[in-house]
């Protein structure tokens, strides 16, 4: 006896397996696509710490050029008179006439100097100098007159030391002011130098 085999009817195709494998990799698309935005995310903020780093060293070094420049009386630095009209001041008061507060005062070589290029030298283990700074950071040295409570002190005070304010700015080697295309960082520090006459 033969046998005969009932036809078997197939079902149609309903596509699932492919709608499953489309949402799969949609979702692996993303994932992929958020990792990397993290990723460089990640590395913009390393580089925006790292900027901020080699400014803040380029500042530091600055700032104790400068100070060695003032108390020695060494040419590097010139000491900016009293700003006009001063007639004292409180050490922690603003001071809104102070030369360093205004941009269009930072001109080389008149307000504002430049240490020269052996100062940041020793910036990130001697590697600054191969950076090729854009900015080279800059030192502005200012006398100042002190006010106390009581004037009397505050003209003695005047009379034995020499009251400098001594205020730099330092900036990261990639450093770039150009609006739009702004990029880099800028440190500022500030110190009080009293020289004894």
């Amino acid at each position: 006896m033969a046998h005969t085999l009932a036809p078997r009817f197939r079902r149609p195709q309903e596509g699932v397996v492919l709608i499953i494998a489309l949402v799969l990799m949609l979702a692996i698309g993303v994932t992929t696509t958020m990792t990397l935005k993290f990723v460089m995310s990640s590395d913009q903020i390393g580089s925006s710490i790292r900027d901020g780093q080699l400014a803040s060293q380029a500042a530091e070094a600055t700032l104790r050029w400068c100070e060695d420049q003032v108390i020695r009386n060494q040419p590097g630095v010139r000491v900016l008179p009293p700003p006009p009209g001063q007639s004292g001041m409180d050490l922690n008061a603003e001071d809104t006439t102070e030369t360093w507060r205004a941009e269009a005062n930072w001109v080389l070589n008149t307000n504002a100097f430049e240490p020269p290029a052996g100062v940041l030298a020793a910036i990130d283990g001697g590697n600054a100098v191969a950076r090729n700074f854009n900015q080279l950071p800059q030192c502005m040295a200012q006398q100042i007159r002190l006010r106390s409570i009581d004037s009397d002190v505050g003209n003695a005070t005047n009379a034995i030391v020499r009251v400098v304010r001594v205020t730099v700015r330092g900036f990261s080697p990639n450093y770039d002011r150009t609006p739009g295309a702004a990029q880099g960082g800028e440190v500022w520090l500030q110190s009080t130098l009293y020289i004894p006459f």
